[in-house]
C-alpha cells in the first residue's frame, strides 16, 4: 500500500492500472519458481513505484521565518528561477537550499529596518510609488478598454509599407537648441556651404566632431516620428528643412539609402500601426472622460496666461488665481499661475504657446491624461483588486529597500583624493588618445577605374559621394577612417601601405593610385590630422569617482547586511527539518 498523500496515477488511468496491472502481477508471480521469488519481485515493483512517485514538495511548506512574514518552497522556487546564473550557489543540498533563501532573508530584514528609519514613509520613496500606481492603474484601465492590440489588414499592411518603411537611411544632422540658430544654419546650407562643415561647428550633439554622421543606417522604426516623417521625402544627398523634435531643432541630411524587404520590417511595421490605432482610441476615451468628469477649460484664462509669457504689459494685469480648469462648478484644479508655470517649464511643449486649443491639447496629453485614467480606475474599482494590493506592496518594499541601500550604504561611502590619483594611473590607457591622421579613400579593384576617379575628384567631384558610391571596402557613410600613429603592424586592410604613402604629407593632399597587397586599388585624402592626448584628471574624475564607489559598494554592502542579519537573529527561525526534507527530495 503507498503512504497517504503519494498517488502515481488519477482517473480513468488508475482504473487501467487496477485492471492491467494486477493481470501482469498475477503473471509474472506465477512464472516465478519459487513462492520467495514472487514476493521479491512484488517488493521491487513497490520499491520502484515509491521511487518514481515520490511526493513533490508541498509549495506552502514553510522554510523559514522572518519576523511575521513566512518564506515557503512557492517562494524559494520562484526566487530561484530569477537568480542570473552567476549567482547560483554552489553548494549542494540543504546548504545550497540556505544558501540561495538567505536572498530572501536579508530581503526581509532590510525591509524590517526600512520600516523601522521610516524609509516607508519618505517623500522620494511616496513619489516614485505614486509614478508606479498610476502606471499601473492606467496601463490596466486602457488595456480593458482600449485593448492591447488591433487586427491589422493586409492592404494598410502593404499602404505603410511603400510610404517609407521599404528603404533605410544613413544620416548626418545638425542638432540646435533654439530656431533662430537653425534657420541660420538652414540659410547658410541654401547658400551651398559644406554640411559637414557647419555640423562641426555648430551642432550641440557629441557626433558634431564626426560631420555630424550618425555612423548606420535608421529605419523609420528606428527614428523619432519627427524626423521618420521628415526622411520620407529625401533622396541620397538632400537636405531637410529645420525639424522641430521637441526638445530641440534638428536639420538632416541623407548620406546613402538602401531597400528593406517587407518582412524585414513587418513586425515593427505591424506594432506601429496598431499602436496609432490604439492612440486614436485612448485620445478618444481621454476627451470621453473629460465630458464624464465635467472639466472646464477658460479660454480667456489660457490666451491671458499665453499673452503673459510674451508680454510684459500683460504680466501687470495677471491673476494668478484665476481658475484655468475646474471639475464641474466647484472644484478648481488648475489656476492660470498653474498655467504659466507649466509652460515656463516647458511641460507643455512648444505648441502650447500658439493657440488655446493646442494649449488644452496639450494640457490633456501631457499632463492630465494620467490624473483622467487613474479617476476612471478608481471608479471601476481596480485600485481595490487583490493584485493591485500585491503589485503596490511589492513595490512600496522594493522602493524603500533602495532607498535603505542608498542612505545606509552607498551614500556614506568616502572616496579620497588618493584612491582617485591612484585609479587615474592605473585606467590612464583608457583616456589616452594616440595621434591619428582621418583619411577618406576610395578602393577599387583595377588601377584603371582607381585612375579615372582621381581625375574626376581633381576635377570637383565629391570624393566622399564618390566612395559611397563605388568603393568595394566597407566604410562609414562619409567615406572617413581614422589611422593611428604608430600603425598597427600587419593590421591588414591596405592600411600599411596607405600609411606609408602619407607619411609626410600635408592635409589636403591626393594621394594614389596605391597598389594595396591584400588586392585593389586605393586613392586617398588626408583630411585631418589629430595630435596624441590625454584626459585630463579633472575631465575623467566624475568616471574614476563613481567606478570607485561601485566597487566599495559591494564591500560595504556585505559589512552592513552582516551587520543586520546579527541585528535580527531573534527574529529569523530556520524550519531545518523542512530543508532537510525538500534537499531530499530534490536528490
Amino acid at each position: 500500500m503507498l503512504p497517504s498523500g503519494v498517488s502515481c496515477v488519477t482517473g480513468t488511468h488508475s482504473r487501467l492500472a487496477s485492471a492491467t496491472g494486477a493481470t501482469r502481477f498475477r503473471s509474472i508471480c506465477a512464472g516465478a519458481r519459487r513462492p520467495w521469488m514472487a514476493w521479491g519481485i512484488m517488493g521491487s515493483i513497490v520499491c520502484f513505484v515509491l521511487a518514481g512517485c515520490a511526493p513533490s514538495p508541498d509549495p506552502q511548506t514553510v522554510l523559514v521565518q522572518v519576523g511575521d512574514v513566512s518564506i515557503d518552497v512557492e517562494d524559494l522556487t520562484a526566487y530561484e528561477a530569477r537568480l542570473p546564473q552567476h549567482l547560483e550557489s554552489t553548494h549542494v543540498g540543504g546548504a545550497q537550499i540556505r544558501d540561495v533563501i538567505g536572498g530572501l532573508v536579508d530581503r526581509q530584514i532590510m525591509i524590517i529596518e526600512a520600516r523601522k528609519l521610516g524609509y516607508f514613509a519618505n517623500v522620494e520613496v511616496q513619489r516614485r510609488l505614486h509614478g508606479h500606481t498610476v502606471e499601473w492603474l492606467s496601463r490596466r484601465l486602457l488595456v480593458a478598454v482600449v485593448g492591447d492590440t488591433v487586427a491589422i489588414s493586409a492592404d494598410e499592411e502593404e499602404q505603410a509599407y511603400h510610404s517609407g518603411w521599404n528603404r533605410k537611411v544613413w544620416l548626418a544632422h545638425i542638432e540646435l537648441a533654439d530656431e533662430d540658430s537653425a534657420r541660420h544654419v538652414a540659410a547658410q546650407l541654401a547658400t551651398g556651404v559644406v554640411f559637414g562643415e557647419l555640423a562641426r561647428i555648430h551642432s550641440r550633439a557629441a557626433d558634431a566632431a564626426n560631420d555630424g554622421d550618425l555612423g548606420r543606417y535608421f529605419s523609420v522604426a528606428d527614428l523619432p516620428t519627427a524626423l521618420a516623417s521628415a526622411v520620407k521625402g529625401l533622396a541620397v544627398g538632400d537636405v531637410s528643412q529645420v525639424i522641430d523634435t521637441g526638445t530641440g531643432f534638428e536639420i538632416i541630411k541623407v548620406l546613402d539609402a538602401d531597400s528593406l524587404g517587407l518582412e524585414e520590417v513587418r513586425e515593427p511595421l505591424r506594432r506601429s500601426l496598431q499602436q496609432r490605432v490604439i492612440r486614436g482610441a485612448r485620445a478618444q476615451f481621454l476627451a470621453d472622460l473629460e465630458k464624464q468628469f465635467r472639466l472646464v477649460y477658460d479660454g480667456a484664462v489660457i490666451e491671458h496666461v499665453q499673452q503673459t509669457m510674451s508680454s510684459d504689459r500683460s504680466r501687470q494685469a495677471f491673476n494668478p488665481s484665476s481658475p484655468l480648469l475646474t471639475r464641474g462648478h466647484d472644484i478648481v484644479l488648475l489656476r492660470a499661475g498653474d498655467g504659466v508655470r507649466l509652460l515656463r517649464s516647458g511641460a507643455l511643449g512648444r505648441d502650447a504657446f500658439a493657440d488655446s486649443a493646442r494649449f488644452v491639447t496639450a494640457l490633456r496629453t501631457r499632463v492630465l491624461a494620467d490624473t483622467l485614467l487613474v479617476w476612471e480606475a478608481q471608479e471601476r474599482g481596480l485600485d481595490r483588486v487583490a493584485e493591485f494590493k500585491s503589485f503596490h506592496r511589492r513595490r512600496h518594499e522594493k522602493l524603500a529597500v533602495t532607498h535603505l541601500r542608498k542612505q545606509e550604504v552607498l551614500n556614506r561611502i568616502v572616496i579620497t583624493e588618493e584612491e582617485v590619483q591612484r585609479r587615474y594611473q592605473l585606467d590612464i590607457r583608457e583616456f589616452s588618445e594616440p595621434s591619428t591622421t582621418e583619411v577618406t579613400e576610395i578602393v577599387v579593384d583595377t588601377q584603371q577605374q582607381a585612375q579615372q576617379l582621381l581625375e574626376r575628384i581633381e576635377q570637383g567631384a565629391d570624393m566622399a559621394d564618390l566612395s559611397r558610391q563605388v568603393s568595394t571596402r566597407e566604410v562609414p557613410a562619409h567615406g572617413h577612417r581614422h589611422i593611428s600613429e604608430p600603425p598597427t603592424p600587419g593590421q591588414g586592410n591596405g592600411l600599411d601601405e596607405i600609411h606609408a604613402a602619407i607619411q609626410g604629407r600635408d592635409v589636403g593632399a591626393l594621394v594614389g593610385p596605391l597598389t594595396l597587397a591584400d588586392g585593389g586599388f586605393a586613392i586617398v585624402r588626408i583630411e585631418a590630422r589629430f595630435a596624441a592626448s590625454t584626459r585630463s584628471l579633472e575631465s575623467v574624475r566624475p568616471i574614476l569617482e563613481y567606478k570607485l564607489k561601485r566597487e566599495k559598494n559591494r564591500t560595504e554592502f556585505e559589512h552592513y547586511i552582516h551587520a543586520l542579519r546579527q541585528k535580527y537573529s531573534n527574529k529569523v527561525i530556520w524550519h531545518d527539518q523542512a530543508i532537510a526534507e525538500m534537499a531530499h527530495q530534490r536528490r
